[in-house]
């Protein structure tokens, strides 16, 4: 009771639990499971990106450990609704990064919504890498959201070659 008081934890029925602001995040927990999978797709896909270009980056996990493998790279210009993405690229080799708006989604760690893909639309690029949620055989790549699936097909429109980062567990 007196934790609970201090707010060290929260009681709940049959104990207690850590308050939410304790807890480790949605996409904190997505980029643990598979990362040395991920990490693999990432450096392949990096492999695809020169010095110098324009790319569009996409939220998710895997598309994090992408901004990651891209440390190295120079003079990128990137368009991302990835918040990670945008911190990572942001700071090293004079990258020129454009973080766009809209409604912050914890689980993907990225902006969604109608202002997210207006955004997007603005830009254009010569590669779009994006992750995805699923792939389904009747239907193909999916995800939890259609605010995440618009902002996708935002980005692949507005670049001239897509590529999805998709590791065995979807």
């Amino acid at each position: 009771k007196r934790m609970a008081d201090e707010g060290v934890v929260e009681i709940v029925r049959g104990g207690a639990t850590l308050p939410d602001v304790l807890r480790e995040a949605a996409f904190q927990h997505c980029l643990n499971l598979n990362a040395d999978l991920k990490r693999k797709i990432a450096a392949a896909a990096a492999a695809l990106v020169n010095n110098g270009d324009t790319i569009m980056i996409g939220g998710g996990s895997t598309t994090c450990y992408l901004a990651l493998a891209l440390r190295d790279h120079r003079n990128l210009r990137v368009i991302t609704n990835s918040v990670d993405a945008a911190r990572i690229l942001g700071s090293r080799g004079e990258n020129e990064v454009h973080a766009v708006g809209g409604r912050l989604d914890d689980y993907l760690g990225s902006t969604v919504g109608v202002v997210a893909v207006e955004n997007i639309r603005r830009y254009s690029a010569e590669k779009t890498f994006f992750s995805v949620g699923a792939v389904e055989a009747s239907i193909g790549l999916t995800s939890d959201t259609a605010d995440e699936v618009a902002c996708w097909q935002a980005m692949i429109e507005a670049g001239s070659k897509a590529i999805a980062l998709i590791d065995s567990s979807k």
